[in-house]
């Protein structure tokens, strides 16, 4: 990825954000539509509530339905949980969530789905 500022790592160029998360967040571009709903509803749920989300069964049970590594599952997991927990640090807007999603190469239908859950989950 080129160094473009991300949002999310408080207007941040790409270079300051580990690799690792970075090739994380990559990976959302590779699933269908109904699997990503199903990750990022999840990890949204966990936010908005950890001391009562089963985060180990949530995680199992995913991977069993979306035959993903439990592994691989957990890392994008741990991705977006940083993405959405500096959106909102940050005061990122919804085009700006867009935005960041678009630098790590997610399609623009991904990138609708995924900021219209995270303004439903931040407004409730």
């Amino acid at each position: 990825m080129s160094d473009k500022v991300l949002y999310f790592a408080g207007k941040a160029p790409s270079s300051t954000v580990p690799d690792a998360i970075l090739a994380d967040l990559k990976k959302l571009k590779s699933l269908k539509p109904p699997q990503l709903d199903m990750i990022v509803g999840a990890v949204l749920a966990f936010m908005s509530s950890p001391a009562s989300y089963d985060f180990a069964s949530a995680t199992s049970e995913i991977s069993s339905s979306l035959k993903v590594s439990g592994s691989v599952l957990k890392n994008i997991f741990k991705a977006l949980i940083l993405f959405f927990k500096g959106a909102l640090k940050h005061g990122v807007s919804t085009a700006n969530v867009k935005a960041d999603l678009m630098n790590c190469g997610v399609k623009e239908v991904r990138q609708c789905s995924i900021s219209c859950s995270f303004v439903r989950a931040r407004f409730r």
